[in-house]
């Protein structure tokens, strides 16, 4: 079987304030988060131009419906406090969370604290002592 499409869920910790950076600057207050979200949306979009370009020469297309201009616009319109609370709050992207639990998602894929595939899976640490 040969994959020539694969679409992600990147954006979805920039612009529901899935980082723990957002942690340390919610206290200053929402213009600073939104702050810090444009510039992780910034590297984001960079990051996933230059991704892109590599896939491309193996045929592969990444789609990233999350960064579209549409639903950066959108998600944008969604209040601060249904992204993260306060400077303790562990879970974040608590809009997202709630929409998982609405669609019938189970408890246990919404309900615990995230982390990404290649930290979690420890690919990044193998992939650091390949260098």
């Amino acid at each position: 079987m040969e994959i020539d499409t694969v679409v992600t869920a990147n954006g979805i910790d920039e612009l529901f304030c899935g980082y723990n950076a957002y942690r340390d600057v919610i206290s200053q207050g929402e213009s600073a988060v939104n702050q810090l979200m444009e510039e992780k949306l910034e590297n984001e979009l960079k990051m996933m131009k230059a991704v892109n370009m590599i896939s491309s020469e193996f045929g592969v297309q990444i789609l990233q419906p999350l960064l579209s201009e549409e639903f950066i616009k959108y998600a944008k319109t969604v209040p601060i406090p249904e992204k993260i609370t306060d400077s303790e709050d562990l879970m974040r992207k608590h809009g997202i969370r709630k929409l998982a639990k609405d669609i019938g998602i189970p408890e246990i894929s919404y309900n615990k604290r995230k982390k990404a595939l290649q930290y979690g899976t420890k690919i990044h640490r193998k992939l650091l002592k390949t260098r």
